[in-house]
């Protein structure tokens, strides 16, 4: 389901555009190898596209540009890392059912080396599209209702994330001046009455609700006055007003609840966690395994008994995990 607080075309790009990319650049490897496309490469490009949409979700690629720049080596090179980290668990995935020796070497490199190349050129054109698209305004028009500090974050959050395409145009409150921050009394365009009529001629897009909660009578007239406009109304819950980065919205069978510390191995988070710790500790393994097996010889050659003993140890939730090392002692 795409978050309605972003731009549509900003949604699928997201989450569309680079799987599809080495998908098709799978295709193209195949046809330049003179070889057939046949099941086992659906095969990989189906897990390719899967890890690649899970991956490259991670990263910001359709940011659009700061007016200061955002830098093309650091977007090549945070491409170049999640190409990586595709291929990596990729790689796993192959050694470790022995399916990797079914593809022929020269496609695999074709298709490790052209798919950061065609990523490149359909992120460029990407960008571009949406440079076009708010140049042609383009851009959703929003407002905030509630002149405080939650909303004047709010707005400069709106504003450093150019990839929502949005603009505010304007506060609106019912407080008087002495209790107006003085950088938002220019831009504050009337009170909550105002609201209605302001997003029906002006077309606007977004509404966000800064209000504190208690002040929810009025924010229950003002939402139910603006039910017959097209804008999509969000209300922001003063508790992000502590900085809590991590939090998240969720519910308990319907109930909203805001997650405001929460351990990050659960769910899909877990599946990566343990896809890492199992892909990269591999891979580590396989690099110095011509020193742990000299470690080997020198432990056994240079006094008796066993080479390695185990240590029981306690991870997460307590559970009993087992340790191997090296012996350093005599026995």
């Amino acid at each position: 389901m795409f978050g309605g607080y972003e731009h549509p075309v900003m949604s699928l790009a997201k989450r569309l555009v680079d799987p599809l990319l080495i998908f098709v650049s799978l295709i193209i490897s195949v046809s330049v190898g003179s070889t057939e496309f046949d099941g086992l490469h659906l095969l990989l490009g189906v897990f390719a596209f899967l890890v690649a949409a899970q991956v490259f979700d991670s990263f910001e690629f359709f940011e659009l540009p700061h007016p200061r720049g955002s830098g093309i080596a650091t977007h090549g090179s945070n491409l170049l890392i999640a190409w990586c980290v595709v291929l990596a668990i990729l790689a796993a995935i192959g050694v470790f059912s022995g399916i990797i020796r079914a593809f022929d070497s020269r496609v695999l490199l074709v298709w490790s080396l052209l798919t950061p190349v065609l990523l490149f050129i359909g992120h460029s054109l990407v960008r571009a599209y949406l440079d076009v698209l708010r140049s042609r305004g383009s851009i959703r028009r929003s407002i905030i209702v509630g002149a405080n500090d939650l909303g004047h974050k709010l707005a400069g959050r709106i504003y450093q994330q150019r990839s929502l395409m949005t603009r505010v145009e304007g506060f609106f409150d019912d407080r008087n001046d002495a209790r107006t921050d003085a950088t938002l009394k220019n831009v504050i365009f009337g009170g909550l009455a105002d609201v209605p009529a302001y997003v029906a001629r002006h077309n606007i897009d977004l509404v966000y609700i800064t209000l504190p909660m208690l002040n929810h009578p009025r924010v229950i007239d003002l939402v139910n006055s603006l039910r017959d406009t097209t804008a999509s109304i969000y209300f922001v819950p003063d508790v992000f007003m502590f900085d809590l980065v991590q939090a998240r919205l969720d519910n308990v069978n319907g109930i909203p609840v805001i997650s405001v510390f929460e351990t990050p191995l659960t769910g899909i988070n877990a599946i990566h966690k343990r896809a890492f710790d199992v892909v990269v500790s591999g891979l580590i393994l396989l690099a110095i395994a011509p020193v742990l097996l000299a470690i080997a010889a020198l432990v056994k050659l240079t006094s008796s008994g066993p080479v390695i003993f185990k240590q029981r140890r306690y991870g997460m939730d307590g559970d009993e995990i087992l340790v191997y090392k090296f012996r350093s002692m005599s026995v």
